[in-house]
């Protein structure tokens, strides 16, 4: 029997066939965070993953992960509208006028003379809109307040993730060093008077020309609703010796929830 060429299978195309590809593009989501990389959910397998530098991962973000054989490399979180990734009420300061109170936030104030305002955010280095917000010492004196948002509802079981981004320009002393610490805060109703307890970031230092950088309160793998809670709120507290003036500026504020 005479077997035509065209009919024989072709080697190239079988053994190209065989091969599995060892390199891929997948997606994922950031369940975890701690000093020796991420703990990644990828099709519902839990996998390591280390991550570029230029990424700065957040407990709940989705990301692009590459995969070369068994090493993943988260190369950074997807793009999307962020108030989808977010509960915050205003969380980037652009509802409502500039220089007065932002609607949805209020400031706490233990000592000193702050006032919070939304404010334009003159530089290149956008974060979410024109619109930021800032808080400005009013008199030359220590202050201790508390930027916080309106009332989130949550419920026993869920655990949740938070950050925000925060950032000094010339506005701030060359000499001044100010305390910022963020804080996942849980109450019983949604009034302040009903405060049970409060996960936070620890104290980070601001000073003069910091570009933006994320605090974050959530821990290696999120913040669960402790017992009793029904509400929560997002809160930046800050304390530093201010001189008249002086400014600090926030922004994108994200409260999500990851289980």
């Amino acid at each position: 029997m005479i077997v035509q060429p065209s009919a024989e299978p072709s080697m190239p195309a079988q053994v190209a066939a065989a091969l599995q590809e060892n390199t891929s593009l997948r997606i994922g989501t950031v369940v975890a965070r701690t000093s020796s990389g991420l703990t990644l959910n990828v099709g519902g397998g839990l996998v390591s993953a280390s991550y570029l530098l230029s990424y700065e991962p957040l407990v709940g973000d989705q990301v692009t992960v590459m995969r070369q054989e068994g090493t993943w490399l988260v190369l950074g979180s997807m793009g999307s509208s962020v108030t989808d990734l977010t509960a915050v009420p205003n969380h980037s300061f652009e509802d409502g006028a500039v220089g007065v109170l932002p609607p949805q936030w209020q400031l706490v104030t233990t000592a000193g003379s702050p006032a919070l305002t939304a404010a334009l955010w003159g530089r290149a280095d956008v974060i979410d809109g024109p619109q930021v917000g800032r808080l400005t010492a009013g008199s030359t004196a220590t202050i201790t307040c508390e930027v916080v948002s309106d009332p989130v509802m949550v419920a026993a079981g869920e655990v949740w993730s938070a950050a925000a981004w925060v950032a000094a320009t010339t506005g701030l002393g060359a000499s001044t060093a100010a305390s910022v610490e963020l804080r996942l805060a849980w109450y019983s109703d949604s009034t302040l008077g009903s405060f049970l307890s409060e996960n936070a970031s620890g104290f980070y230092a601001v000073t003069r020309g910091m570009p933006w950088r994320m605090v974050s309160a959530s821990g290696d793998s999120g913040r669960p609703v402790p017992v009793g809670a029904a509400f929560m709120r997002v809160k930046l507290g800050f304390s530093w010796s201010a001189t008249s003036g002086e400014t600090i500026n926030f922004d994108r504020f994200l409260a999500r929830r990851v289980a």
